[in-house]
């Protein structure tokens, strides 16, 4: 009841303060009200910072499960309360690639990315190299055959989306330098190029009797081509001589993963994705209470409230999970 109170109160606060005496125009007000009259202003105007300040206290604040919620921040705080359609929380190449497909196909969708790491902008090649975003040290390999993958779900699924690639990081590219509102986050603050290459493919050297030797690509995965070891060292002569051969899978390819998050974050900003990096915006909970108001409250204090929240940050999945009972179970 307090609170609710605090809150219908606080416009009136403002009122208050804003006729203090504090210069000459007001000491004439004030001197012109009568002595009841003034100290009634001043009981009211004292009342309602009471009120104000309690709202304030701070209160204990973790991750929740369905059965407990939010006692967090007061209401006062809520004009810090942020109506959102979508949140996603991390930024890295996932949640990114993510933001921008929804910014660019749905209308009218208001995207937030939230994360605690602050990417280095305009900045020489070795500084974007200091981060701890795991997107930054990917490999950023796209070569199913590469990695020998069986028939299956997963290997229709990587070249789907192989296949898909190249269109895809040319739309990066080409928003990345739509705007200038991007620009201090492209790879060295002007390249946009994300580093796509899908000439050459990948060589998989074999040695006598290793897995790769012995094993046979699926037909479903495309071009294979097996080369023996005198081809296969025309091709790359600095392999290892004891290789007796190896793979060479023609439409594997690569992509820079560092100029891709930079670009990505270009491409994002360019399309109207709010993007909040630092730690005021690292995520302390959620609060799924209320299946049809969820909340998202961040390190500043900021509660985010919106339609739909899409997690991609792994340490906040796994620390959410562990609240409500739920434990990942590691596999290889």
């Amino acid at each position: 009841m307090r609170r609710e109170t605090a809150h219908r109160f606080g416009r009136l606060t403002i009122a208050v303060a804003s006729i203090i005496p504090c210069h000459s125009t007001n000491y004439y007000i004030m001197s012109r009200m009568g002595p009841l009259l003034q100290l009634s202003f001043w009981l009211f105007a004292l009342f309602s910072i009471v009120l104000n300040v309690g709202a304030f206290i701070p209160l204990n604040v973790g991750v929740v499960s369905k059965q407990k919620c939010f006692i967090g921040i007061s209401d006062i705080r809520h004009s810090f309360q942020a109506k959102k359609d979508i949140v996603i929380i991390g930024g890295s190449l996932a949640g990114l690639s993510i933001a921008l497909e929804l910014a660019t196909s749905t209308n009218d969708v208001q995207v937030t990315v939230l994360d605690s790491t602050v990417p280095a902008i305009e900045q020489s090649e070795v500084e974007f190299g200091k981060t701890n975003i795991a997107s930054m040290a990917a490999a950023g390999m796209l070569a199913p055959m590469s990695e020998r993958l069986p028939s299956g779900p997963l290997l229709d699924l990587c070249l789907d989306s192989r296949a898909m690639y190249g269109s895809w990081v040319e739309k990066v590219e080409q928003l990345a330098q739509s705007s200038t509102l991007g620009k201090k986050y492209l790879w060295n603050g002007s390249e946009h190029d994300v580093g796509y290459r899908c000439n050459g493919g990948f060589l998989a050297p074999a040695f006598a009797g290793d897995g790769v030797a012995t094993w046979a690509p699926p037909v479903e995965g495309g071009e294979a081509i097996w080369l023996d070891h005198s081809q296969i060292m025309e091709m790359e002569n600095s392999l290892n001589p004891e290789i007796v051969g190896g793979w060479w899978f023609p439409t594997d390819a690569s992509v820079d993963a560092r100029r891709l998050t930079c670009s990505l974050r270009a491409a994002c900003a360019n399309s109207g994705v709010e993007l909040c990096f630092g730690d005021d915006y690292r995520v302390k909970g959620i609060d799924q209470s209320d299946k049809k108001n969820i909340k998202v409250l961040v390190e500043s204090g900021i509660t985010y409230e919106p339609k739909k929240v899409i997690c991609f940050e792994q340490s906040f999945v796994t620390s959410l999970l562990k609240g409500i009972g739920l434990n990942f179970i590691e596999t290889k």
